[in-house]
């Protein structure tokens, strides 16, 4: 998958205090990505409930769990 960046600035602050958000990978091919997963301070329960909310059952049948950077969380299904 793609990941797209954002640029935060405020105009009060020097250049060197630009901050770059990413997307995050939680969960890629059926698996969790713990690290992230732990960095980010999500469980696996909280990543199966959106999972199931998206209408699959297992995490084998995710693609890929991404945590965009405003926070929201994008499924894709296996095929």
């Amino acid at each position: 998958p793609s990941t797209r960046t954002a640029t935060l600035t405020a105009a009060t602050r020097p250049v060197d205090a630009i901050h770059v958000l990413r997307d995050c990978l939680l969960a890629r091919d059926g698996r969790f990505c713990s690290a992230t997963m732990t960095q980010q301070r999500l469980t696996e329960d909280e990543i199966m409930g959106v999972v199931r909310s998206a209408g699959a059952r297992d995490i084998a049948e995710v693609r890929f769990v991404i945590l965009e950077v405003d926070g929201t969380i994008s499924v894709s299904l296996q095929q």
